[in-house]
């Protein structure tokens, strides 16, 4: 707990509460609660306080402590507001912070000490005057381009219309799609221009106190009603009337052990069928690459550290880092000369990527084509599902998921799964119902999953990295996506339609039936230069790449991974340290696999016993990047034996000098400062050295 209210430095919420509700499709912020909530416990809905008309009495400050008296629905309402009574809503991003209102007696409101101050209160439509002066702040001055503005997790599309007016639309489904987008932004860091538009507001109103009141507006289950400013401290509260609180999507467990059967019969009783060549050459090759890979690991483990003892840890080089020429027609040798052009945008975490993906799908023409690890079932995930079911009536829509990763995922639950939400028992039969939609649930023989994230749209745009489909991505996680345009997506979506022909029932012939097709002419060449590296059975192409870029490189590696356990990566990064490359790696504080976390604690002791620097991005990170002396290496591996070995994966190389820039300037210098490096060892056991074992085969 803090032991004040928070700074107006984080404000973001504040403005666009009131607004965001108002301008969105739900009337309040998680939704209306169904009836069965409010009237049927059994249900294992939970039963919120819901009410449909706030009235503030008064409002003081005694002591420290807001004290109030509302009128709830004709009902007198007394409550207080300590410091202590603040909670987080999400600890990974800017959400701010909300104070519970504790109903109190009615004696302790009607008491007044000496030095109480009484607070003026504004009502929703002064609100929605802030709501509408910073909306206007926000959209572009120019007639005809939209902005996505994200508050908590709500997000409009604002623009201007020919004659000046400014539009807003909180329907994802519904955005213009004439409108080109051209901004996104997060109001929580935008403090310096709420700050101006807040004092201005007041300071025209003529209020004398240093404190104010105001209703947003909002209604219902959870909702923030009030919010409190204390401009004396710059500091702001908002105020709820219930404990927040988070739901869940129940799964059966019958369904569960259901589809984990089919799952098995499909994987290793129909796959030797349609798949066989496949079939036969996953088994093979994960046994070759699992003897091979335990061997190497044992042998690092015993022989090569013990050659680095007392080895001193030398300054950082001054000189210049490896050719990235020489490395390039290297890579050419190495996997053919596959280079290809194209344009690149970095979209970092769900607020920049979503909006982006959403305008894509509103404005797709001909064919919307994903491959997704996981396409979730939370209340996010349905609104993605909603508006592809919508488009499915006017464009080609094709979707892959993975059987494993798919399944397990939708026994997770989001950090900020809406209270009382209901999920659909399964995501795929829900986007094929009542649609022309076309699903592929991919099978998982010998642990082979597709972790690949791409998505095409017309042939023209594609989307790479490391979301998935889901609440986490959207608004919780810190992760990665790349816009790309040109002749790089010809190659991802035939990537995409050799997994498609693949999975279908004819398998393996109707993949060799791709290949002899062949390539379609890529298009015109376009600003950077890049190459399409992936994990496929026999083609440890990311692996290999990386392991090689690490024994060249002479000036710095940048490493930001959240899975850390490959053990040659590993010993590789501190022989690289151990001749004066500055090497720094980010790893998550909170991972999402507990195997992986305790496994982590080994990797980054390691590093620092060597003299690397690694640093600890607060929250989840699921960023998969790299940067080895220019040469940058994005998209979906993690830095372990399932991504370098077994399942599918694809990253995009370049050793383009803006790209590798932008690589740095979005990446690496935002999260570098966003992080806490480690000055000292993290506490290790037996526990993290048996986790470290576990997970260098995972």
């Amino acid at each position: 707990m803090t032991g004040r209210y928070p700074s107006l430095k984080i404000i973001g919420l504040l403005v666009l509460a009131g607004f965001l509700s108002a301008c969105s499709a739900r009337p309040d912020y998680h939704g209306t609660v169904p009836e069965e909530a409010r009237q049927n416990p059994e249900e294992n809905l939970e039963v919120v306080r819901v009410w449909d008309q706030l009235e503030v009495v008064s409002a003081s400050l005694s002591d420290d402590i807001l004290i109030l008296a509302l009128t709830v629905d004709g009902r007198p309402f007394r409550g207080q507001v300590p410091r202590s009574a603040q909670f987080d809503i999400n600890i990974q991003t800017d959400w701010l912070p909300v104070f519970f209102i504790e109903e109190i007696n009615r004696g302790r409101v009607d008491e007044r000490n000496k030095g109480d101050t009484d607070i003026p209160v504004f009502d929703e439509v002064q609100w929605q005057e802030i709501s509408r002066r910073v909306v206007e702040s926000f959209t572009p001055t120019q007639p005809l381009q939209g902005v996505v503005i994200n508050s908590r997790d709500l997000a409009i599309f604002a623009y201007r219309n020919p004659d000046g007016g400014i539009v807003t639309e909180g329907d994802r489904s519904k955005w213009p799609t004439e409108i080109p987008l051209t901004d996104v932004l997060r109001l929580e860091k935008q403090a310096d221009t709420l700050l101006e538009i807040i004092g201005r507001y007041l300071d025209e109103t003529g209020v004398q106190s240093r404190q104010a009141l105001f209703k947003t507006g909002e209604l219902g289950p959870y909702a923030r009603p009030l919010v409190i400013i204390d401009r004396s401290q710059g500091q702001i509260g908002f105020l709820s009337l219930e404990p927040f609180t988070f739901g869940s999507q129940p799964s059966s467990l019958t369904a569960s052990a259901r589809w984990a059967g089919w799952q098995l019969v499909r994987s290793y009783g129909i796959e030797p069928l349609n798949r066989p060549v496949s079939f036969v050459s996953r088994l093979f090759f994960l046994a070759l690459d699992t003897v091979s890979d335990i061997t190497e690991q044992l042998f690092i483990n015993t022989i090569s550290y013990n050659s680095l003892k007392n080895k001193p840890i030398p300054p950082l080089n001054d000189g210049p880092g490896m050719d990235l020429g020489e490395w390039e027609s290297a890579l050419d040798k190495m996997f053919g000369a596959k280079r290809v052009s194209g344009t690149a945008e970095f979209l970092v975490d769900g607020d920049e990527f979503f909006p982006y993906f959403i305008d894509a799908i509103n404005k797709a023409e001909t064919s919307i084509k994903i491959r997704t690890y996981i396409f979730d079932r939370d209340d996010f995930a349905l609104e993605i599902a909603d508006l592809l079911k919508k488009r499915s009536s006017e464009v080609e829509v094709k979707i892959t998921v993975d059987g494993i990763g798919n399944q397990m995922a939708q026994k997770k639950d989001a950090g900020t799964t809406p209270a009382g939400y209901k999920a659909p028992a399964e995501i795929t039969r829900y986007l094929r119902d009542g649609t022309s939609i076309e699903t592929r649930v991919l099978t998982n023989p010998w642990l082979a999953g597709d972790h690949v994230k791409t998505s095409i749209i017309d042939s023209e745009i594609a989307f790479i990295g490391g979301m998935n489909i889901g609440r986490e991505y959207r608004w919780e996680w810190h992760d990665l996506m790349l816009k790309l345009t040109g002749p790089v997506v010809d190659l991802i979506e035939y990537d995409f339609d050799g997994k498609w022909k693949h999975s279908s029932a004819l398998g393996d012939v109707a993949l060799v039936g791709h290949w002899m097709r062949g390539k379609r002419e890529l298009s015109e060449p376009k600003e950077f230069e890049m190459r399409m590296l992936r994990t496929k059975p026999a083609r440890s192409e990311i692996y290999h790449a990386q392991r090689k870029a690490i024994r060249r490189a002479q000036k710095y590696i940048y490493i930001e991974n959240a899975y850390f356990s490959s053990s040659s990566i590993l010993y590789e990064l501190v022989k690289a340290r151990l001749r004066g490359v500055d090497v720094r790696v980010i790893i998550p504080m909170e991972g999402n696999h507990g195997i992986m976390n305790l496994a982590n604690v080994v990797s980054a002791n390691t590093l620092l016993k060597y003299g690397a620097r690694v640093y600890v991005y607060p929250g989840m990170s699921h960023v998969k990047a790299a940067i080895y002396d220019g040469w940058l290496c994005v998209g979906s591996a993690n830095m372990d034996k399932m991504s370098f070995r077994v399942q599918r994966e694809m990253n995009i190389a370049s050793s383009d000098p803006e790209f590798a820039r932008l690589t740095i300037e979005k990446v690496f210098e935002r999260d570098f400062a966003a992080a806490e490096e480690l000055t000292s060892p993290l506490p290790e056991d037996w526990k993290n050295t048996l986790a470290r074992i576990v997970a260098s085969q995972l």
